[in-house]
């Protein structure tokens, strides 16, 4: 604990003119139960005559002894300003929990306390309960309640009612999500009733609507006016004239805007023209009183054809409209008898700030029948791609886009490497992307290796920007996975540095047998591996931890190991992390889960999830 007198002075009166006294840094044990941590009190002089203020801060969260349930042990509830005047008493107040918490009590039931904050204005507390208990299934229920009330007890807003709720009765399947009653910020209502979704499926043997699903959608009801706005889905409407068979894709009705829509309608070519896999297609479609009929769009794709000795696929077309901006857009591949296979895209638009040269994105490929040789290696150069975009990147790959601008342009350019059998034993790909303006480079590599046998895959990927590098691989051989990621990063002004590796081991399921109705193992076995990681952790430290962790089928039962560095050596090592830089992560390399391994990196998307996955 610090305490500092920063600035005192008295006048010739005895009077104090100007005070800046307090202590920073105060961590002590409360109660025996909470842990105050970078605790702060300040005593300073305010602008009134004879006026002081004293201004609190810090962080309380219960001790790891505490007999709370666990999952409030790793609550923490942070006061970020708390200040009070000698002369008009409190002046300002802003706490709550830093994130959400949920423990269990009467062995079933789930509590989640979603918010907790408290102003100088008031408070607001959000919270739920879900049934889960062993020997009964309750279908995932959940119910949630919020409230917000200023201190003279006005209630500005509140809403209580059932989170979700999952239920299958004789092959249907029905769900209710947030149907909750209440008052509701940014309505002038006293009383509404909303509803987010509540879906019917239908079983499948339901004929030719088996699996076909009816939905009503964002519906609210007000019983003082007796207003009621949602949207209804129902499944796709299809009928057949003259052959011909006319399809419209998710109907829905909003009775707020008195609108029925259709995100795609196509007619699809009768048998008899040979042209399986042909439409016309119209978007976004909608019917209302104001506008009548509006579209969105439309498009046409031909189904594959020859032409003598050249084949042709994937030939289309498409018009779109986006907030008021036209998009017209062509795709198509060319076969070449003995030469190879060459594809192309563009999507060009009015010329603007943003785009130009009138150009959205293009896109060419080329893969050959041989390839070249390269040298003795026994490989083949079999293709080449590369691309121009500009705009927002959805050219790029969904996990990479967030780290992307909105403008470009952006370059795209790949190569794949094959064994002389074409593939069998080795294929290879590797792939970039970069933006010039941004000054961002994405570069992404995939290996196949030995396929049908050892099945040795790996994959790799790095990421650079103005103030990042991050890279990682994976490698999977059968029955040993192993992984690394590496970051160096500024943030806040500061340089982090950090990594990690792991290996496991383990059995593939349906390694032994694999058979239609048992496999030997029946699932994935991995029976745990060690790992390593190094340089900042999240909690604050530096240093380096070695772990070993213990799993069977899929779940981890354990992880035992050591961190040695900053305050020591420490043993309890479960909850330790290191950094990754905001929006990036290889960590999902590292990832154990049940079921087959998913060999893709994924890359945090800040501007969906902000969440690895």
């Amino acid at each position: 604990t610090e305490i500092a007198i920063r600035k005192f002075v008295i006048n010739q009166y005895g009077e104090i003119e100007d005070l800046d006294i307090g202590a920073r840094n105060i961590n002590a044990l409360l109660f025996g139960q909470l842990q105050l941590s970078g605790g702060s009190v300040v005593f300073s002089k305010g602008t009134q005559k004879d006026e002081f203020l004293i201004d609190v801060g810090g962080i309380l969260e219960f001790s790891q002894n505490s007999s709370v349930p666990d999952g409030l042990k790793e609550a923490s509830f942070a006061i970020n300003k708390l200040q009070v005047s000698t002369k008009s008493g409190l002046v300002a107040f802003d706490a709550g929990l830093n994130e959400g918490i949920q423990f269990e009590v009467l062995g079933g039931v789930k509590v989640y306390v979603n918010q907790l904050f408290f102003s100088n204005e008031g408070f607001r507390v959000s919270a739920g309960a879900g049934l889960d208990f062993p020997s009964v299934d309750f279908g995932n229920v959940r119910f949630d309640a919020s409230i917000s009330m200023s201190w003279d007890g006005k209630i500005t807003a509140f809403n209580g009612g059932l989170g979700e709720l999952n239920v299958q009765i004789a092959g249907f399947k029905g769900s209710i999500k947030e149907l909750y009653v209440g008052k509701f910020d940014n309505t002038d209502s006293d009383f509404m009733v909303s509803l987010k979704e509540c879906r019917l499926t239908l079983p499948g043997n339901f004929g030719s609507m088996g699996g076909s699903s009816f939905a009503l959608k964002n519906a609210t009801f007000d019983p003082n006016t007796g207003d009621f706005n949602g949207e209804f889905e129902v499944p796709s409407l299809k009928t057949e004239i003259a052959g011909f068979k006319l399809v419209l894709d998710a109907p829905t009705i909003n009775f707020k805007e008195f609108k029925i829509g259709f995100s795609r309608a196509y007619l699809e070519l009768p048998e008899f023209f040979n042209a399986a896999g042909a439409n016309v297609s119209i978007y976004d479609i909608a019917i209302t009183a104001q506008n009548g009929l509006t579209i969105g769009g439309a498009g046409f794709t031909l189904p594959d054809f020859t032409l003598g000795e050249f084949g042709f696929k994937n030939i289309g077309a498409e018009f779109r409209m986006q907030d008021d901006t036209y998009f017209i857009s062509g795709h198509g591949g060319i076969i070449l008898p003995n030469v190879g296979e060459i594809e192309a895209a563009l999507c060009f638009t009015e010329v603007s700030e943003i785009y130009p040269i009138g150009l959205k994105h293009a896109y060419f490929s080329f893969e050959a029948a041989t390839g070249i040789p390269l040298g003795a290696t026994g490989l083949n150069l079999s293709g080449i791609r590369g691309g121009l975009g500009y705009g927002y990147p959805d050219e790029v790959p969904e996990k990479y886009q967030n780290l992307f601008g909105d403008r470009g342009p952006r370059v795209q350019l790949g190569l794949t490497v094959k064994d002389a059998g074409g593939g069998k034993l080795a294929r290879i790909t590797a792939d970039a992307w970069i933006d010039i303006e941004k000054i961002t480079w994405v570069l992404e590599g995939n290996a196949t290796i030995l396929k049908g046998t050892l099945n040795i895959t790996a994959e790799a990927a790095a990421i650079i920007t103005n103030n990042c590098f991050a890279t990682g691989m994976s490698v999977n051989i059968k029955f040993v996975r192993g992984s690394i990621e590496l970051y160096i990063f500024d943030q806040n002004g500061n340089l982090k540095f950090s990594g990690a590796g792991e290996c496991k081991f383990g059995m593939p399921k349906g390694e032994l047998y694999d058979g239609w109705l048992i496999s030997i193992p029946p699932c994935d076995i991995w029976l745990g591996g060690f790992g390593v990681m190094f340089g900042d952790f999240t909690n604050g430290k530096r240093g380096f931890l070695g772990y070993i962790d213990i799993e069977f089928c899929g779940f981890n039962w354990g992880r035992i190991g050591a961190f040695v560095g900053t305050g020591g050596l420490d043993l309890r090592v479960s909850s330790y992390d290191i950094c990754r830089p905001e929006g990036i992560s290889f960590k999902s390399m590292n990832r154990s889960v049940r079921g087959p391994v998913v060999n893709n990196l994924d890359i945090a998307s800040a501007k969906y999830t902000n969440a690895v996955l």
